[in-house]
């Protein structure tokens, strides 16, 4: 079912419309937002979403009075935006009588703190805002474009939001999660792969245990080709500590080195993911890697190599 909710802006206390968030062209639809609350009320509407422009733009709440009479002549469940910044202001909307309240701009420039507040307050009180100019999300009252796109901004929350999901049965099944520095990022790599919270649970302690690095697959999964992988993997720890560590400067080196050696892409993905992960299969490797952090993943390939090495000696 479609619930419609409707919106009251608010400028200097009276109902308004701005165009395209532009101040500027600020028309006036009522005197008294009461009386628009009372006529969606009656018309049968449940909920209403109350915007503070004067703070949105100002960066403190400033029609708390308004919502006040609203709430207290209303039965309408309110949300609540508009200059929350920082939390006695969601304090000051809950005492007027919000039910819930929405973070725009707090979202993009202090996400911290917005994720602390969901914390504090439960995901039932606390909604995303995300107003956009073609595609870009806009914040302070529609007077600033940020570079930052709806979508991936909407998607970072949602994976903020299952990261905090998971923990718990993350714990529960013995993974570390001081080893992993952005598990939203890793609920992001594996959550179209995983069909319950438990499952991506289990596909997630790839990046929460530090077991200790094995290389006695290798000869068998290499075959014929160690002796290539093992140079090529040699290349790869030599140059990766000058690369900036984002995934793909990790494909582009794993590549630059795949076309200096003349070795497949297996030749080295196998190996990477042997001797870091502990795994023969993981998620695309340069994603891994990436996730896995630079200095995780050349301490646990210097030990491996040396691991390798000795095996390859002895053999």
């Amino acid at each position: 079912m479609i619930e419609l909710i409707p919106a009251i802006d608010i400028i200097d206390g009276k109902c308004v419309r701005l165009t395209q968030g532009d101040y500027a062209t600020k028309k006036v639809y009522n005197e008294d937002p009461l009386e628009v609350a009372k006529m969606f009320e009656g018309n049968g509407i449940r909920r209403l979403h109350v915007v503070d422009l004067d703070g949105a733009r100002e960066g403190r709440i400033i029609n708390y009075r308004i919502l006040e009479r609203i709430a207290t002549r209303t039965s309408l469940i309110i949300d609540f935006g508009g200059g929350l910044k920082q939390e006695d202001d969601l304090e000051i909307a809950f005492e007027s009588g919000a039910q819930m309240v929405t973070g725009g701009s707090i979202a993009v420039k202090n996400p911290e703190m917005f994720t602390s507040w969901i914390s504090k307050f439960g995901s039932e009180k606390i909604i995303l805002g995300a107003d956009a100019k073609e595609k870009k999300i806009a914040i302070s009252g529609w007077e600033e474009t940020t570079s930052q796109e709806l979508i991936p901004f909407i998607k970072g929350y949602y994976d903020k939001k299952l990261a905090e999901l998971v923990k718990p049965r993350i714990e529960k099944l013995g993974g570390d999660l001081s080893l992993v520095k952005d598990l939203p990022g890793v609920m992001a790599l594996l959550k179209s792969r995983e069909p319950t919270l438990q499952a991506l649970a289990k596909a997630a302690m790839l990046f929460c245990h530090n077991n200790p690095v094995d290389s006695s697959s290798l000869p068998a999964q290499l075959k014929d080709k160690e002796d290539a992988s093992f140079e090529a993997m040699a290349a790869f720890v030599r140059k990766a500590p000058s690369i900036e560590w984002k995934k793909e400067n990790i494909y582009g080196l794993m590549k630059e080195i795949m076309d200096e050696q003349g070795v497949k892409v297996l030749h080295l993905a196998i190996p990477l993911r042997v001797l870091v992960t502990g795994a023969e299969k993981t998620p695309s490797i340069d994603a891994t890697l990436e996730l896995y952090g630079q200095e995780r993943v050349l301490t646990r390939l210097n030990e491996g190599m040396e691991k390798w090495a000795a095996q390859r000696a002895g053999n």
